[in-house]
């Protein structure tokens, strides 16, 4: 026995992600913790598996049925990099699958990457969730796909925005010696839009990301914030909304929202043939792929040319599924008055924004002449959470120099810092705030006091 001690403790010692001992100290006390083996990075140039191909994404149910929320399933190493071949990044990072729930209570694998700086503090860690814009239909547009060294065939398929928007809050993250988290929160059949679903997700991939010794954070009280932008919004949102009743135990200690898409309804009414009106299209499908009564409405009633449309869409991302046929009519491809069949009506209900005061600071940013979301959108939003929630905690930003491609590269520094303050423990003020800028990259007048509601 003392013989096999001493060689599990040098294996230990030589690799310090090695599974073989269980991790020391008061993490060891989580009876979530995972201790089981961690697979080894792929050399390059040995491209990753697609997820469609990959049994990482779609493990046995009895592997993960009877775990907790947030439970690992399995885990990887891997090498991130930039649009596929640019890199490897200079940093730590792994794939997590894990236990999450689809919106009708039953237990799901989904998966998620996290990312560990190889600067910044040992202990005392933080985690940034960053909810990257997917906004496609097709499995292997996620981040813990496309975002890996070698995965050049999603980038082809038009996935090009996701980690131009990560390159930011990534440098945040480096600078403060924060722990990152960018799940895959469409879940398992690419369910864009699923706005309770992906907040779920985003949640219990938190969950996971704390249950993963290797990014050796303090647990449930490592303090955690959540950023994201259009998609992204909608996982950042609603998960927000959803902490309080679906995950009390996690720390989330502030939220920012850009950009958020309140309501798909009235974002198809509001893009008829324009160039929004593709990811309208998908965000319905993408629906249909979370509520089978929804997909079954559509296959028989939707036409030739939307069945068509959502047969290529369901294979490409999102820079192709929007400039291939640029310009769609949603509700032309389904029966007059479709949106406001009861069945339709009450799926998009479901997955409006704002039915509940999320319980922690929030930080909203939009353009306020915006060509994607409408800016009376996050504005009703604000002013309902403002008008009904005397103890409201938001910070209102309205940018008046950009528009949703350009804003979350000009509105990241004053992102970074509201997020920070949130991170260093520095309280929120009580109450609401819209603030009305050029641009928010001057971080000065994005986040001052100014017209409070």
């Amino acid at each position: 026995m003392a013989i096999v001690q001493v060689a599990l403790a040098t294996l230990a010692s030589a690799d310090p992600y090695c599974p073989c001992l269980p991790p020391a100290g008061p993490v060891s006390d989580n009876p979530d913790m995972y201790t089981g083996p961690i697979q080894p990075m792929l050399p390059f140039p040995v491209p990753p598996t697609a997820p469609e191909f990959d049994p990482f994404y779609s493990p046995s149910p009895d592997r993960f049925v009877d775990l907790n929320p947030g439970q690992v399933i399995d885990a990887r190493k891997v090498n991130l990099a930039g649009l596929g071949v640019f890199g490897p990044l200079d940093v730590d990072a792994w794939q997590l699958s894990f236990r999450s729930n689809n919106t009708r209570g039953v237990p799901i694998p989904a998966v998620t990457t996290v990312v560990r700086p190889k600067i910044g503090s040992a202990t005392n860690r933080k985690l940034l969730s960053f909810q990257v814009p997917e906004d496609s239909l097709a499995t292997h547009c996620a981040p813990s796909y496309n975002f890996q060294l070698a995965s050049v065939p999603a980038n082809y398929m038009g996935q090009y925005e996701p980690f131009a928007e990560f390159i930011q809050p990534l440098q945040q993250a480096a600078r403060q010696g924060w722990d990152i988290n960018l799940p895959d929160f469409q879940g398992p059949k690419s369910a864009f839009a699923a706005g309770p679903l992906s907040g779920q997700i985003t949640l219990d991939s938190l969950r996971a990301a704390e249950n993963f010794y290797p990014l050796d954070v303090d647990g449930r009280h490592t303090p955690v914030t959540m950023q994201g932008h259009l998609g992204g919004a909608i996982p950042t949102q609603f998960a927000a909304e959803l902490h309080k009743s679906y995950a009390p135990d996690l720390n989330v200690v502030g939220a920012a929202v850009g950009g958020p898409p309140v309501d798909l309804g009235g974002m198809i009414n509001y893009h008829v043939n324009d160039g929004a009106s593709p990811t309208m299209f998908d965000g319905l499908v993408g629906l249909s792929r979370e509520y089978p009564e929804l997909d079954d409405y559509l296959n028989r009633n939707m036409d030739g040319f939307g069945q068509v449309m959502r047969t290529l869409h369901s294979t490409w991302c999102m820079g192709w599924s929007n400039t291939v046929v640029p310009i769609q009519n949603v509700q032309g491809s389904l029966p007059p008055g479709a949106l406001d069949t009861p069945l339709v009506r009450n799926i998009i209900d479901e997955n409006r924004m704002g039915k509940t005061m999320p319980d922690m600071p929030m930080y909203y940013y939009t353009p306020f002449l915006d060509w994607v979301v409408p800016v009376r959108m996050p504005n009703e939003l604000v002013d309902n959470y403002c008008r009904n929630n005397p103890d409201a905690r938001i910070h209102y930003v309205r940018d008046h120099a950009s528009e949703s491609l350009t804003l979350p590269y000009l509105a990241q520094p004053s992102v970074d810092r509201w997020v920070t303050e949130r991170m260093d423990g520095i309280p929120a003020p009580t109450g609401c705030t819209t603030v009305d800028v050029a641009t928010m990259a001057t971080p000065n007048n994005a986040n001052a006091d100014q017209d409070d509601n």
